[in-house]
């Protein structure tokens, strides 16, 4: 069974477009060994990414997420078993909201500003998953700038 961890986040103010380059080269190099895959979505100053493989591994790569310094406010919106993965054979794909589809990304951008869902004024946390449910089961794996 996979396990599957969303999460959204700020990048740190001193983050630019090197330390991206730096976290998807290092998640790459790092995940696969541990049978980790995903995707992640950079806009605006925010992050979206799915983590996918082995609970011990995901839990392990998010704790390391939660540690970096480039992440602020990392709101874990989803973590559950899977019984297939969205993003198979990707050590870590990686896109822009200007990648998708115009549909996908007003998506994709709604979601990245759910940082702290659980304050004040922030959105409905089913909602939320359920969107993030569609999302998911609306992906096109053939995103062109997501490169495994």
């Amino acid at each position: 069974m996979i396990y599957r961890l969303i999460y959204v986040s700020l990048a740190h103010p001193r983050f630019g477009i090197d330390h991206l380059d730096d976290i998807l080269s290092s998640s790459r190099r790092n995940n696969t060994p541990l049978g980790v895959g995903g995707l992640l979505i950079y806009h605006a100053g925010r992050f979206f990414q799915v983590l996918e493989g082995p609970k011990p591994a995901v839990l392990g790569r998010f704790n390391r997420i939660l540690a970096d310094w480039r992440h602020w406010e990392v709101a874990m919106v989803d973590a559950v078993p899977a019984a297939t993965r969205v993003f198979d054979g990707w050590g870590m794909g990686y896109a822009t909201p200007e990648d998708l589809s115009p549909a996908l990304a007003r998506e994709v951008q709604r979601l990245t500003e759910v940082v702290g869902l659980d304050g004040p004024g922030g959105p409905d946390r089913d909602a939320v998953i359920r969107d993030l449910i569609g999302f998911l089961e609306g992906f096109d794996e053939t995103v062109e700038s997501a490169s495994i």
